[in-house]
């Protein structure tokens, strides 16, 4: 007995050592296969892009799963992880993972077989499926202490809650809209429209990614706050230090 304690005791440690020996913000992928859509349409050969952060206990009962953001990539979340930061490494083994469509995981700007405008339309939920493919199928984790995401990463959360509402013992949407609001979709196809305009009239990335950024930062805070905190003088500085930010993570046809 004492020597099958040990053998199931080096199998347990052989199953973390490719967590534990990797860089814990190294950029990772799980092959999924095929990713069949709720329009019936697939993704082919689908993979998604993953970050971990922590120590995974044996029991699997402290792991959280954070999505991205809108535009956002699982590196762009390592500033809210930390001791003092959103989740903490010490205590949670962190995955954070590109939704698709952001360049990293499967998307229309690195897709081989589906560029472009011949990748397939999908959504928040599809995004989940994925997430929960990498997840169960890949990682092995079928059951998780909390999933988070801020904006479009809330969003994620939300569709967590209902697509597969006991995977996850807490879920905390961050600023994310549990339905779309008549003002939210004013926003979204504002933004849509200055990318599909912008295509159509052959404008480049970067004038298509300064337009659809101005617009979103104009809707991330109140007049109130950005009147107070960016001064008439200082506008310009503001503005082009926003636009060099964006444009570096956009691709219109993401």
């Amino acid at each position: 007995m004492k020597l099958q304690r040990k053998l199931s005791l080096l199998l347990f440690i052989s199953l973390l050592i490719p967590f534990s020996l990797r860089a814990q913000s190294e950029q990772l992928y799980g092959e999924i296969g095929n990713l069949t859509l709720e329009s019936g349409k697939v993704i082919k050969n689908c993979r998604i892009g993953y970050r971990v952060y922590g120590s995974l206990k044996p029991d699997k009962s402290n792991v959280i799963l954070f999505p991205t953001w809108f535009s956002g990539k699982s590196k762009d979340l390592a500033g809210s992880i930390g001791k003092n930061a959103l989740a903490d490494p010490s205590k949670f083994f962190i995955v954070t993972v590109d939704a698709l469509g952001d360049g990293v995981s499967s998307s229309p700007s690195n897709s081989s077989t589906q560029p472009n405008d011949k990748f397939p339309e999908f959504t928040i939920r599809d995004m989940v499926n994925a997430e929960h493919k990498l997840m169960t199928s890949i990682l092995g984790i079928h059951h998780i202490h909390a999933v988070m995401g801020i904006s479009m990463g809330g969003m994620q959360t939300f569709a967590w809650i209902a697509r597969y509402p006991n995977f996850m013992d807490k879920a905390v949407a961050i600023v994310g809209s549990p339905r779309l609001t008549s003002y939210d979709k004013l926003l979204w196809t504002a933004e849509l429209d200055a990318i599909n305009e912008g295509l159509q009239a052959g404008a480049s990335k970067k004038l298509i990614s300064k337009t659809v950024n101005e617009i979103h930062t104009m809707n991330l805070t109140t007049p109130d706050f950005r009147i107070t905190d960016t001064k008439t003088n200082d506008f310009k500085n503001f503005i082009d230090k926003s636009n060099t930010g964006f444009e570096p993570n956009f691709n219109p046809y993401d």
